[in-house]
């Protein structure tokens, strides 16, 4: 996290605000991780919400902003319309762009039902356009020019979204990821436990072996960081 807000900052001048954690993946210590890093808000899937709520993740308490308090930390939250962002990452590429603009708002319209509505989307930045006609591009000129014709619609980033309505509170979160709102993909299958248990067998080692130049040590240390990345696992089982 602190690598990520420092990569940002030398990018972009500017360190991020807020944060899609890999897979959506929250828990309470992560979340406690990335405000300490500096980050002021956080997303993830609203069936991570759901199983935090103990209800239905529907529209009703998607479609509004949190903020999740434990000692004395405070992290302000979204969770994505998981079926909507999902209609843009796997369905709407078999469309044209027109017809998947309109359907797209359309369930926006009959969501919110006339009331005020945060409705966050999140999906892969990388895995949906390349099934899209231009990658996406008349999709996305279609939808925002709708949406810039529209005065009842209004597209917004995030923290302009979390300026505009009040947040509800959390007094935890449910550990999971977007991916049924638990880590089944990452754990729990031999091949998976097999790989966690050789990554601990390396990281052991590097904690243990001392008397290394300090340029091998940086080296080891990148490639451990890049071994627990969240791709690696969700290969496996």
């Amino acid at each position: 996290l602190e690598r990520a807000r420092a990569y940002m900052l030398e990018v972009f001048g500017v360190a991020p605000a807020g944060l899609w954690p890999s897979e959506g993946s929250v828990s309470d210590h992560a979340l406690a991780l990335a405000h300490d890093a500096g980050f002021t808000w956080a997303a993830s899937d609203n069936g991570v919400l759901g199983r935090t709520l103990s209800r239905d993740p529907g529209v009703d308490v998607t479609y509004k902003p949190y903020v999740w308090r434990q000692s004395g930390r405070e992290m302000r939250m979204i969770f994505r319309d998981h079926y909507l962002s999902d209609l843009i990452g796997f369905e709407y590429a078999r469309m044209n762009a027109a017809d998947a603009a309109n359907h797209f708002l359309d369930r926006i319209r009959h969501n919110s039902a006339g009331r005020e509505a945060l409705v966050p989307i999140i999906l892969d930045g990388e895995n949906a356009w390349e099934y899209y006609e231009a990658n996406g591009r008349p999709f996305l000129r279609e939808l925002y020019r709708r949406i810039s014709e529209d005065p009842n619609l209004e597209a917004l980033t995030v923290s302009e979204a979390l300026a505009k309505f009040e947040a509800e509170p959390l007094q935890g979160i449910f550990p999971g990821s977007w991916i049924n709102a638990n880590f089944d993909i990452w754990i729990g299958a031999e091949e998976d436990n097999e790989a966690w248990r050789h990554l601990l067998a390396a990281r052991r080692a590097y904690d243990e072996t001392p008397d290394v130049s300090e340029n091998a040590r940086r080296l080891a240390f990148e490639e451990l960081l890049i071994a627990e990345g969240s791709d690696w696992n969700w290969g496996y089982g």
